[in-house]
């Protein structure tokens, strides 16, 4: 009736930083070093890792996405292969319906948390996940770069709706003309190595933690949330917690 041919439905993972590193630290922990059963794992899930601290130490020990390393990142692989040729399968009853994968959360990270209970990588119940297909907080600790070569592998397959990788810099990182050709060396590696979306925050955790404090002070402090820009003193709390904590232990 004049109307559009077609009619599209993106099909969002999320969590998947915490996926990828939950099935590694299950293969690890479980099945190849032989350190806990299937059934222990579920009680310490069950009790939120209380009194079972020395299980989850051992699962946070496990390879993480976000650091460049091959046996994390070849689980990611499969799994993001699964997800888009599972997606295209039953898609394919559907021929005016489009369904684009991608790997998203927006600004939905800390709601998606308040409704999971722990994960076997060692995330307690009820925290936020990790941004868009950021690496989990705190666990890519290899570096920036590293995070993007990760991110990076990730891309091999159909994924259309995009895949956000949110990093923050000290603004020490990118000071003066030597900052600027280091930041320009970023996103070049990151088109180089087949990347699709990296959004870059610009702000000294000091800075960060000051706008808490005194929001009528920093009401121009912008940060970015999965592909646009939002005023710092803006957010909730717990998404301002997010932002400060984010690669905290490399600034």
């Amino acid at each position: 009736e004049g109307g559009a041919r077609y009619r599209t439905f993106g099909m969002l993972a999320e969590s998947v930083a915490h996926t990828i590193d939950s099935l590694v630290a299950i293969k690890t922990v479980v099945f190849e070093e032989g350190q806990a059963t299937m059934a222990e794992l579920c009680d310490a899930l069950d009790a939120d890792f209380q009194g079972y601290e020395s299980l989850r130490a051992k699962l946070m020990a496990a390879p993480k996405y976000g650091n460049d390393d091959d046996v994390a990142d070849a689980v990611g692989q499969e799994l993001i292969e699964a997800f888009t040729r599972l997606v295209s399968q039953y898609a394919e009853a559907h021929h005016e319906l489009m369904f684009p994968c991608g790997v998203g959360t927006f600004s939905w990270y800390v709601g998606i948390g308040e409704g999971l209970g722990a994960s076997p990588d060692g995330r307690l119940a009820w925290h936020p996940v990790s941004s868009n297909f950021s690496p989990a907080l705190g666990r890519d600790m290899e570096g920036i770069p590293s995070a993007i070569l990760s991110y990076s592998k990730m891309h091999n397959f159909n994924l259309p709706a995009g895949g956000p990788l949110d990093l923050r810099l000290a603004k020490r990182l990118i000071a003066g003309e030597e900052g600027t050709r280091r930041m320009a060396a970023l996103l070049r590696g990151l088109v180089e190595t087949g990347g699709s979306m990296m959004t870059l925050t610009v702000a000294d955790t000091e800075e960060l933690r000051a706008a808490q404090r005194e929001p009528e002070q920093y009401k121009s402090l912008r940060v970015r949330m999965g592909g646009w820009c939002a005023y710092f003193t803006m957010l909730s709390h717990e998404q301002q917690d997010h932002h400060i904590h984010r690669q905290e232990a490399r600034s």
